[in-house]
């Protein structure tokens, strides 16, 4: 399905605290909010990813 992909953790770490600091906690408790009325499930996960 997808090809395989080798990462340090030192490099995945990094990563994902660069993709933290670009997605403002506003736009996660929207997305959250959103969920709410229109059932998709998948939007609420961020907001404990998030935190």
């Amino acid at each position: 399905m997808f090809d395989p992909l080798t990462i340090h953790h030192d490099e995945c770490v990094r990563q994902v605290v660069e993709w933290h600091e670009k997605v403002p906690k506003e736009k996660v408790a929207a997305a959250f909010l959103h969920s709410l009325s229109t059932r998709k499930l998948h939007l609420r996960s961020a907001l404990s990813s998030w935190g």
